[in-house]
């Protein structure tokens, strides 16, 4: 798609990164803000991975593709009675493979985390109260 692309999904995945920390750092220093900063940190990550695959998915274009994959590799695919079409499909269902997984990991990590983070909220309180 372009360097501009990959630079903002870069920054939005490093943007999710520094507002977890902030939020590990306000929690040590007993903000309670700290709680939704680590819970949208979550959020903001697992969307970004979702949308991220979801684009990539939608705008799969085999030709492209097949112009970055070295020569010998082309060789060697077509040598094996391969042909064009085949390897459109095979390519296709191996990005609908890779990113499928790939928003699956985010949807259990992410989604986990975030649930897990909501379920400790009220005891984090309790003990930030306490200090």
């Amino acid at each position: 798609m372009g360097d501009w692309f990959s630079s903002l999904i870069g920054t939005l995945v490093t943007l999710a990164g520094v507002i977890e920390i902030n939020g590990s750092q306000l929690l040590e220093a007993g903000d309670a803000r700290g709680c939704d900063r680590i819970k949208g940190a979550q959020l903001l990550l697992m969307g970004v991975l979702c949308g991220y695959c979801v684009f990539q998915i939608v705008n799969f274009n085999f030709h492209e593709m097949l112009a970055t994959l070295p020569a010998d590799t082309r060789s060697l695919v077509f040598s094996l009675g391969v042909g064009e079409a085949g390897m459109e499909s095979l390519l296709r269902q191996m990005y609908l493979v890779v990113y499928g997984c790939v928003i699956l990991a985010s949807l259990l990590h992410q989604g986990g985390l975030f649930l897990y983070y909501r379920r400790s909220t009220k005891a984090v309180l309790t003990a930030l109260q306490e200090q």
